[in-house]
């Protein structure tokens, strides 16, 4: 959760709700995934999910870089 808080903060909040909505919808409707492949497409849920077990992965992160992976 400390990852998604990273990513609120510098989307502004209102920014991150847009991003994971809009990832969510391209997921599901562009790219035809089921919800719960679409769930785990998401950049903020990748990013999250990718270093949940690494205790140090917030000191090294380089901030904004989810923004700009590739939805699927």
């Amino acid at each position: 959760e400390t990852i998604h808080y990273q990513q609120f903060l510098e989307t502004f909040f209102i920014g991150f709700i847009l991003v994971y909505f809009y990832d969510y919808f391209v997921n599901r409707v562009v790219h035809k995934m089921d919800g719960h492949v679409a769930y785990f497409n998401i950049r903020a849920e990748k990013e999250a999910y990718l270093n949940d077990t690494n205790e140090t992965y917030l000191q090294n992160r380089t901030r904004y870089r989810w923004l700009f992976e590739k939805i699927i």
